[in-house]
């Protein structure tokens, strides 16, 4: 299973501020991509099989350490 996050052309292309470098939205969407794969891996060996649900999400971040202590500060509802 491969996950692929497209980089906007226009984002590339677009200067609104000359302290963003041209390839931030490329690295943006890594990290994302990142993130995400890590969450799914994660919550999909709690499913076993099952539908992942947000009740699993919200389990797998928090026995994750590193996903909890960055999710910790920016969820209030984790």
């Amino acid at each position: 299973m491969a996950y692929l996050f497209e980089v906007d052309r226009k984002l590339i292309r677009k200067h609104t501020s000359k302290r963003v470098s041209y390839v931030a939205p490329a690295y943006l969407a890594g990290v994302l991509e990142y993130v995400l794969l890590e969450i799914l891996e994660v919550s999909g060996k709690l499913a076993s099989g099952k539908e992942i649900t947000p009740a699993i999400v919200k389990s797998a971040i928090k026995k994750d350490a590193e996903m909890n202590a960055l999710f910790i500060k920016t969820c209030k509802a984790l």
